[in-house]
């Protein structure tokens, strides 16, 4: 795999990938699914409240799988 040379962002500056990008690559990645976990749990005790409130857990499960799928976009 080759990522552009930070001098030049054009292909035919190309250099190999180290492990140290690989590494910053794979730890945003953690981060942002980290960041969905901990904002379906939010979502998720938000749904909780709903349905002791309004009785309308489908419509909250709803919400819930909205939120989601535009996250994994």
């Amino acid at each position: 795999m080759l990522v552009p040379d930070d001098k030049d962002q054009s292909a035919t500056a190309a250099k190999p990938v180290t492990l140290e990008y690989l590494l910053w690559r794979d730890a945003g990645m953690i981060r942002a699914q980290a960041e969905l976990a901990r904002s379906a749990v939010l979502v998720a005790q938000a749904a909780k409240t709903a349905k002791q409130r309004q009785g309308s857990l489908e419509t909250a499960l709803d919400a819930i799988d909205h939120i989601i799928a535009l996250a994994m976009r």
